[in-house]
């Protein structure tokens, strides 16, 4: 009844519609059209879907394929993605084997923690309850636990996942893995010095191994029961599983050389005649072992074989250099344990990851936060003593400079009173020369030349304590030395416009020359004034043209004299002046340094 009122409603309102109650020819091939279109779309998607599952699949097989031809994994993002993906579309045994492989990828990477979580997380994600359960992977997966924990020297834990790794070897029934695994066992019993739990391993695995004819295998693990055997002096067993590593193991070739990197086990052959005393033989491994093994380990134990041999025969010195070259590779060995990271891959695998993780990141902000804050106050500190040392600097170089500069002018004085008193003396010389004098008059002279002469060697000794001072300042460096000084290159320029013009002088360009001179060169202008009387005005032009490196026979023109002349003046002036004799060349390098 519901039914036919339904069609009857539907039939009345297409009728007020003005619409015909049958279904339209065109609208009903609308209605296949988009019931056609919608499965198009449904296929479609499937096919997208299962496309991209597939190239998923593909990609986490090629990874797979990567891993299991040991090589390096370094793409991170790969394995994330794949680990993402098969989180929610995979099975549990693909979801193990992507996080398993985003585990090998970070352990490759060198980041230990990130690996062991991603294990944990491949470990979660596999079902133990199914039939299908990959334990292939699963042992897998515990092996590379086991593998992180004995790089990071937690040997608990690594004989922990290496028991996990042999009972789901067992549940996949095989045998050599499960042997191969126990026999891994012994690295770790090894290092934690346990003997007895090596022996009975070996032997163990020994006979497994043996049962199932894998001598090989089992020669290459009797490598650990030696050293063990040894420990615990039994030497007879020993050499029985020396001899079965070498000829078992084919691991040598023809002339006795072992493969690279199995360098040890000639430190176990010298420690087996050292103890049986034939010193001999215990050298020629450990020396062998020395020159082949080039890591630290090997280096250092055979350096610590050499001094046992060395002491015990009885040479204490070569003993000496043997044990501290062990020390010394010792402490290289010990250099490189990273225990930082073991301590942080342990609290990773005892506490909660994302817990490990924020405590870490707020650890290492905080040491960021204190490593700026003292690295700012080391800043400030070091700015402020800067500012300080160079404040003082500053200061005790401007009193220098001031002290320096009051000793120059008092220097410059004193030569000055000097040059006075010795053109009196010279000038009194002159005149005992001239005159015909009595005995008091000569004696009157005499007396006063005596008077100038003390004055002028009390000068001299003043001068001479005055530069030592100067030096003082010069030589540590707290005034620098001034540099010779030199006209600008405008002054050369007019000067040598005046020589080219090859003409006497007339009086205002002297009057140039000397104007521009006493404003660039004032020492040399007061040191010629000073004696402008003795040496003549000619000679005192011709001392200005020779500081400015005028040629002999220019300064002749200029002067309108003969170079003869030129020459002859400052042989006069040289001895006024210096009381040397030479040439205008010796009086040029005079005026120079004046």
């Amino acid at each position: 009844m519901i039914k036919a009122r339904m069609i009857s409603l539907r039939q009345t309102a297409c009728r007020r519609a003005g619409l015909s109650t049958a279904i339209h020819p065109h609208l009903q091939g609308s209605r296949t059209a988009a019931i056609a279109a919608f499965f198009l779309a449904a296929l479609l998607l499937t096919a997208c879907q299962r496309g991209r599952a597939t190239y998923m699949r593909q990609q986490l097989a090629h990874l797979q394929a990567l891993n299991q031809a040991d090589s390096l994994l370094t793409d991170d993002s790969l394995a994330q993605a794949l680990a993402l993906y098969f989180d929610n579309h995979g099975t549990p045994n693909e979801q193990m084997e992507a996080h398993y492989l985003l585990g090998r990828t970070y352990a490759d990477r060198g980041e230990a923690p990130a690996a062991i979580a991603a294990y944990h997380d491949a470990i979660d994600r596999a079902d133990t309850t199914a039939a299908d359960c990959n334990y292939s992977q699963l042992w897998r997966v515990y092996s590379q636990i086991a593998n992180v924990f004995y790089q990071q020297n937690l040997m608990d834990d690594f004989l922990y996942s290496l028991n996990k790794s042999i009972f789901f070897a067992k549940m996949c029934n095989d045998t050599l893995t499960v042997l191969g695994l126990q026999a891994h066992k012994m690295t770790a019993y090894e290092r934690l010095n346990m003997p007895d739990s090596v022996l009975s391993i070996y032997k163990y695995v020994n006979k497994g191994l043996c049962d199932k004819g894998f001598s090989q295998y089992a020669a290459a693990y009797s490598v650990f029961a030696i050293n063990s055997f040894l420990q615990k002096g039994q030497l007879e067993e020993a050499r029985n599983c020396i001899r079965f590593y070498e000829e078992e193991t084919g691991f040598f070739d023809e002339t006795g050389n072992i493969e690279k990197g199995r360098e040890v086990f000639f430190n176990y052959r010298g420690r087996y005649h050292l103890a049986k005393q034939q010193y001999d033989s215990a050298y020629h491994y450990f020396r062998k072992e020395l020159e082949e093994g080039r890591d630290h380990n090997n280096q250092n134990a055979a350096s610590k074989g050499l001094a046992q041999i060395f002491l015990q025969t009885g040479h204490p010195d070569s003993a000496a250099i043997y044990a501290l070259y062990s020390y010394a590779m010792n402490d290289s060995t010990y250099a490189q344990m990273a225990t930082q990271e073991v301590e942080r891959t342990h609290k990773l695998y005892n506490y909660s990851r994302h817990q490990h993780i924020a405590q870490q990141e707020k650890i290492r902000a905080n040491k960021e936060r204190d490593k700026f804050m003292i690295t700012l106050c080391i800043i400030i500190i070091m700015a402020l003593v800067a500012s300080v040392v160079i404040w003082h600097l500053i200061t005790k170089r401007k009193a220098d400079r001031e002290r320096f500069l009051t000793i120059k002018a008092r220097l410059l004085e004193t030569e000055d009173e000097k040059r006075v008193l010795t053109a009196q003396r010279d000038n009194l010389v002159l005149l005992k020369r001239t005159l015909d004098k009595t005995a008091e008059y000569a004696e009157a002279l005499k007396q006063h030349e005596d008077e100038l002469v003390n004055l002028i060697a009390t000068k001299d000794k003043i001068i001479v304590k005055l530069k030592s001072e100067m030096d003082l300042y010069t030589k540590w460096g707290s005034i620098s030395k001034n540099k010779k000084r030199d006209v600008s290159s405008a002054t050369h320029t007019t000067i040598q416009q005046l020589v080219n013009r090859r003409a006497t002088l007339s009086d205002e360009e002297w009057i140039l020359i000397e104007t521009m001179l006493q404003e660039e060169l004032p020492s040399l202008f007061h040191f010629l004034n000073t004696y402008k009387s003795s040496i003549g005005m000619k000679g005192y032009r011709i001392c200005l043209l020779l500081r400015m490196s005028v040629r002999v026979k220019d300064i002749a023109l200029m002067l309108n004299v003969q170079p003869s002349y030129i020459s002859k003046v400052s042989t006069n002036i040289l001895w006024i002046l210096w009381k040397v004799t030479g040439s205008s060349k010796d009086l040029k390098k005079k005026l120079m340094n004046v």
